[in-house]
This record gives structure tokens, C-alpha cells and sequence, in this order.
């Protein structure tokens, strides 16, 4: 069973990653050195409150919040995207 994401740390982009508009694709992008991920309306509102002052619980509550969403279905939505990024070297947890 893969471990659950502390609710209580910080993520914040990669010391090498920048989010940045990409005016070919008219979206978001997270571009890192010799890569970059297009990013959609949620996951580029995530990157955002992902700024290393807020804990995942905190991202978690203004994504219910902003989305009127359930709490569990969007921490285990979150917890799933950090993990990847954090997979890919994009964000620090």
C-alpha cells in the first residue's frame, strides 16, 4: 500500500522549476530543465498554492472551498498529482 502524504508538509516547485504561460498551447506550463508539463485550469490553480507556505491540508481546504468539492475525494486527487510531480522532480514534499 503506498504511504499516505502528510498533510502537514509544505510543497513547493523544484528549486529548478518555473511556471510559466505558453502562448502556442494557451495554457499553464511547469517547465523544469529539458522538460515541461502542460497544466490545465486545476492542476495550474494547485501549482500555484503550491508557494511552500501552505501544508496540504490547507491546499486541500481552499480547493473544497473554491470547488465546492468533497474533502476526501480532494485530498486523495491531490495527494496523487503531488506525488507524481514530486516523482517527476517538479515539487519538494
Amino acid at each position: 500500500m503506498p504511504r499516505m502524504l502528510d498533510h502537514g508538509v509544505r510543497p513547493a516547485l523544484a528549486r529548478t522549476v518555473r511556471l510559466r504561460w505558453d502562448e502556442h498551447a494557451g495554457a499553464q506550463m511547469l517547465i523544469a530543465p529539458e522538460r515541461g508539463l502542460l497544466l490545465d485550469e486545476v492542476a495550474t490553480r494547485i501549482v500555484r498554492l503550491c508557494d511552500g507556505s501552505r501544508t496540504v491540508g490547507q491546499i486541500v481546504d481552499v480547493l473544497c472551498a473554491t470547488y465546492d468539492a468533497d474533502v476526501r475525494a480532494v485530498a486523495t486527487d491531490l495527494e496523487s498529482f503531488l506525488t507524481e510531480l514530486a516523482r517527476r522532480g517538479l515539487v519538494r514534499l
